[in-house]
């Protein structure tokens, strides 16, 4: 009976534009509140999983001890550099069109809420001011005197002082001038909040969704060039750990009581020296992997150089011995079991401290 095997499909979250953070205008207060809030939670989403990306494997920097340390130390540069890289580009900072992208968006949602506040205290303001105003002329109502009735005509006719009160008509007419004057203001208003809302649909949403998605494939790509790097570190420690076990083992002098150390450098030099009994005639070929790289041997008091021999395919085959590498292999083992018991150790110190400043407290 054939087996079926079955992949579990892992759900890609995506982020859900709301409606209003397209919108283009807006009635009032109210709606604009609308507007922001779903914005805003639409643009913090955007950076969440921007956030969430950098945090991937392929976004991320990472190796196990490299038994060389001038080597190890380069990659460790390389890692922290791409560290920083990646908060540059996220960072506020001038030159990171995310966070440009970003301040230009925030700045918009700040300028509109504060034209929405303008727009609730012109509201409240017209009721204010249109209270008031009634007030005065229940006031100056409760001066007048009461309506009459005379005879006129065979008959009464009321007569109302209030009728054809000058101070009352100008105040109810100042109601409504006061009222035109507010819809004139919250008019202008929604005219400067209409261009945002347009800014925001046509550039500066997309802007800052593009700019997010650039930041991410920037700090892949950065990625990628540093682990190649790092790689590269890698194998420039095993050819001079290599290279140093041989030098030791087989042209160091046996009553020679002198300290060597044998390091691997890039060389733009196109001779092969050396006098040991290594092929030197051998020109590396454009596309070798060690083309442009020799191995120093140097006195490690004095830093007088006593070897010199550029590699090639030839060199690396006789210098690069199984032994050699498994010995290699070994002690970069030793290595990252070591780091990740302080690791583990600063780990649970830091746990155990934390615990006894709780029960302190």
């Amino acid at each position: 009976m054939s087996s079926v095997t079955v992949t579990a499909v892992v759900p890609v979250p995506v982020t859900v534009v709301p409606v209003s953070t397209f919108a283009t205008h807006v009635k009032g207060a109210k709606e604009l509140n609308t507007y922001i809030e779903e914005t805003t939670q639409f643009i913090h989403a955007i950076r969440a999983e921007l956030e969430e990306d950098l945090k991937q494997d392929k976004a991320t920097v990472r190796f196990n001890p490299i038994c060389r340390r001038n080597h190890h130390l380069r990659a460790e540069t390389r890692r922290l550099a791409h560290n920083a890289f990646t908060i540059m580009e996220i960072a506020r900072h001038d030159k990171s069109n995310f966070a440009i992208s970003e301040a230009t968006v925030n700045a918009c949602l700040a300028q509109l809420e504060q034209l929405r506040k303008m727009l609730v205290n012109n509201k409240q303001q017209r009721k204010i001011e249109t209270k008031r105003i009634k007030a005065i002329i229940r006031e100056v109502d409760s001066l007048l005197p009461p309506a009459t009735f005379e005879e006129f005509g065979g008959g009464f006719v009321e007569f109302n002082p209030r009728d054809d009160n000058v101070c009352l008509n100008q105040l109810r007419q100042l109601i409504e001038t006061t009222k035109q004057h507010h819809k004139t203001v919250s008019r202008k208003i929604l005219e400067h909040v209409h261009t945002i809302l347009l800014a925001m649909r046509t550039h500066h949403i997309i802007a800052y969704k593009d700019a997010a998605q650039n930041a991410v494939g920037a700090v892949i790509h950065h990625a990628e060039q540093s682990r190649a790097y790092i790689r590269e570190c890698r194998e420039r420690a095993l050819i001079e750990y290599c290279a140093s076990a041989w030098w030791m083992t087989t042209q160091k002098d046996a009553m020679d009581e002198n300290e060597y150390e044998v390091s691997v450098e890039s060389s733009s030099t196109a001779e092969h020296l050396g006098s040991s009994g290594l092929t030197t005639h051998h020109r590396a070929s454009d596309d070798s992997r060690w083309n442009n790289l020799e191995i120093i041997v140097k006195m490690t008091t004095t830093g007088v150089e006593v070897g010199r021999y550029s590699l090639n395919d030839d060199i690396a085959k006789f210098i690069i011995t199984e032994e050699a590498v498994q010995s290699f292999q070994w002690e970069e083992e030793q290595m990252w079991y070591n780091d990740a018991a302080q690791q583990a150790q600063a780990q649970a110190q830091a746990q155990a401290q934390e615990e006894e400043e709780q029960d302190q407290e």
